[in-house]
Order: C-alpha cells, then sequence, then structure tokens
C-alpha cells in the first residue's frame, strides 16, 4: 500500500501539537528533520534521516490499551530498521515546548 498520498494529506492537516512544534522549532533544526514521512510501512509525524530517529506526538487515543499495543508494535518493526522512536504528549509540546526542544537538543536535533 503506497502511504505517499495519506502523508501528502496528513501535512496539510497537522494537529495542533505537529502545527506548534514544526513552526516554532523543527524546521529550523539541522540535521534536517521531514513531516510525516513513510518509513516501513508506518508515517512518522517526524523524521531525522541523519540520526534515524522518528518524534512522534501522541493524543489521548495513544494511552489506551489498544493504542499502547499498537505503538510498541509499531516502535518494535521502526527498531528492527535502526530507527530509534522519542514520544512526547501533545499537551506536553503545547505547554512545555522548552522541555521537548532540551530533550531533542539531548539526541542531537538543534536549532
Amino acid at each position: 500500500m503506497n502511504l505517499t498520498p495519506l502523508a501528502r494529506a496528513l501535512r496539510k492537516t497537522a494537529t495542533r501539537a505537529e502545527q506548534h512544534l514544526w513552526y516554532e522549532h523543527l524546521r529550523y533544526c539541522k540535521p534536517k528533520i521531514r513531516r510525516q514521512h513513510v518509513l516501513a510501512g508506518f508515517i512518522l509525524d517526524f523524521y531525522c534521516a541523519k540520526l534515524k530517529l522518528g518524534i512522534e506526538l501522541d493524543g489521548a487515543h495513544h494511552y489506551t490499551p489498544e493504542g499502547i499495543a499498537r505503538d510498541n508494535a509499531r516502535t518494535t518493526i521502526l527498531e528492527q530498521h535502526g530507527i530509534k522512536i522519542i514520544r512526547f504528549e501533545n499537551r506536553t509540546v503545547l505547554e512545555e515546548l522548552q522541555s521537548v526542544i532540551d530533550c531533542l537538543q539531548e539526541v542531537g536535533i538543534k536549532r
């Protein structure tokens, strides 16, 4: 299944947290960050190819038992492809952006 058209659509309908993190920080960072990037059959919210790092922003549905199980399975598959995943709650991005930026700097994403 080709996920590219869906990824393009998701870029146009980003969540408030995704827009906030992108426009306030990630679009200015080095190494380059991509939005809604297709990889290993999934669409990552943000991806840094140089660092092999996926950044996921999670809303409430990610914290249900089904959401947790789905995210764990997805993370396992991505890690098998050598991708490290970092997750942040949408609320944290919107209310505590500097703590998210600090965490991203620790893994090598700089503005």
